[in-house]
């Protein structure tokens, strides 16, 4: 079976041997450079001060989620008077690599998560998963937030799941005995996101990644996202 995890040595591999690709497609190679300066530019050393999100779908529209940022920065500050932006990061890549701009939108992704400047992937089961068997996902439970968030949202399903071993170690009886985390929550039940076409939440996980500098206030964060995200009442809800 494939190893198809995304880990650390395959993040550094991937600049020694697929650097020319970054060059398909003139609008491509802009936006990358364009993301990569104002990631580089706009965000301090060990930065604190921010909590992004990244919407991997095939389709989001992150202008509709505008409102949202400035709520969410306005509760953060609640808690972390420090923070001074929410910002989310559209991504139209599902994992399939069945054509030339897919491949490219692949090399964002890629782009994304090597440079750590994000604090949540959000995106399918499987693209989760996949993070989490490279290990680059952060045990949720170990943010401050957490109990908070389970106890705000008992209905947002959470990926426990074992430890994920070591790039080539295979599972055995010695190791099988590993502990479990939560590693991401279903976003099933945003169904606000649907409501004001940002983006498609149905089969969709928020992990937060290990290169999260302020798991705390994300978490928090996090809580409040799923609070303005729950589905508006509908005449059929309302009946």
């Amino acid at each position: 079976m494939p190893d198809t995890r995304i880990t650390k040595q395959k993040l550094k591999d991937h600049w020694g041997y697929s650097g020319r690709a970054y060059i398909i497609g003139a609008l491509i190679a802009v936006a990358l450079a364009s993301m990569f300066f104002t990631m580089v530019t706009n965000r301090e050393p060990a930065d604190k001060y921010s909590v992004n999100f990244a919407i991997v779908r095939s389709y989001s529209n992150t202008e509709q989620l505008n409102g949202v940022s400035d709520e969410l920065l306005r509760l953060g500050q609640e808690v972390d008077p420090e923070l001074k932006a929410v910002k989310f990061t559209s991504i139209m890549f599902e994992g399939d690599m069945n054509s030339q701009e897919a491949y490219n939108y692949y090399q964002l992704y890629i782009l994304q998560l090597s440079a750590g400047s994000n604090d949540f992937f959000l995106q399918t089961e499987a693209m989760t998963r996949s993070l989490l068997q490279g290990g680059n996902l952060r045990p949720l439970e170990e943010a401050e937030y957490f109990e908070q968030f389970v106890q705000n949202h008992p209905e947002a399903e959470i990926m426990w799941e074992k430890e994920p071993l070591p790039e080539g170690v295979e599972e055995t009886e010695d190791n099988a005995d590993r502990p479990e985390h939560a590693y991401a929550v279903s976003m099933e039940s945003l169904g606000g996101a649907i409501q004001m076409n940002s983006f498609d939440n149905r089969g969709m996980y928020a992990g937060m990644l290990i290169s999260s500098a302020n798991p705390d206030t994300s978490m928090y964060v996090l809580d409040k996202f799923y609070d303005l995200l729950k589905p508006a009442p509908t005449e059929e809800t309302q009946e």
